[in-house]
């Protein structure tokens, strides 16, 4: 976690977590997540290959999710040294390539969510999933863009 103003920390505050990830006997594997002060969870999962469907590896590229660029906007440089600031705003897309496999996915907090409602939203989505595996290409593109909140 670092200290510099986030134009973006109204959306992502930023909290220490303590994250535990444990591989269970059943080829599973439990997510936990706390607060650094707290011994209650507020995230809990269970991810699961699906039997079968899950043996064999098939070719993911995030091409097919489409072209969403994540855009930076201009950053004012901080007092210390490291903080280096930038005056045009950047606009970056990304693509992975590799192998993703079929998992399921199980909450593990009371009422079959996956958050306390309050550290995470109470949410129950879908039980399936995939993860990936072999991301062995990562493609960036860089673009300067101008301020959209300038004349």
């Amino acid at each position: 976690m670092h200290s510099r103003f986030s134009w973006l920390s109204a959306i992502a505050p930023e909290h220490f977590a303590n994250f535990d990830v444990s591989d269970e006997k059943n080829r599973s594997t439990t997510i936990t997540i706390t607060h650094a002060d707290g011994t209650a969870p507020f995230f809990k999962a269970t991810v699961k290959p699906v039997p079968v469907l899950s043996s064999i590896p098939l070719p993911f590229s995030s091409r097919v999710l489409g072209k969403h660029p994540t855009i930076q906007p201009a950053l004012p440089a901080g007092k210390e040294l490291e903080e280096v600031g930038t005056s045009e705003w950047v606009s970056m897309r990304s693509v992975m390539k590799g192998k993703f496999r079929l998992a399921s996915i199980t909450p593990g907090l009371e009422e079959k969510q996956y958050g306390d409602g309050s550290g995470f939203p109470a949410i129950a989505p879908w039980a399936v999933g995939a993860w990936t595996e072999d991301l062995n290409h990562v493609e960036f593109e860089m673009h300067n863009i101008r301020n959209p909140f300038s004349s």
